[in-house]
């Protein structure tokens, strides 16, 4: 059930960055909105709805994150785990 709520993550955060392109202005339109869109880049009242898409999109993002146990509270950084030079962003659990 786990590895469910992982594929829900990519694909959701794939379609919010998707609308965050669109709504940034990036010539994807003749991909969105059924491929309806005559321009390669939407009209300003299609960018405002990518927008409000995309800010929706990312808060279910959220709530599914939140729903797998991960908290922001513990999470460390390289620069707090004490040792220089790490590469990699883990996070800890409490």
């Amino acid at each position: 059930m786990v590895a469910a709520r992982y594929v829900e993550i990519g694909l959701l955060g794939g379609v919010a960055l998707f609308q965050a392109g669109l709504a940034a202005g990036l010539p994807w339109g003749s991909g969105s909105r059924g491929g309806t869109a005559a321009a390669d880049v939407l009209p300003p009242g299609l960018r405002l709805a990518s927008a409000a898409s995309c800010a929706l999109l990312s808060g279910v993002t959220y709530a599914v994150v939140r729903s797998t146990g991960w908290s922001p509270r513990g999470y460390r950084g390289w620069w707090q785990s004490g040792r220089p030079g790490a590469r990699f962003v883990t996070p800890t659990y409490r």
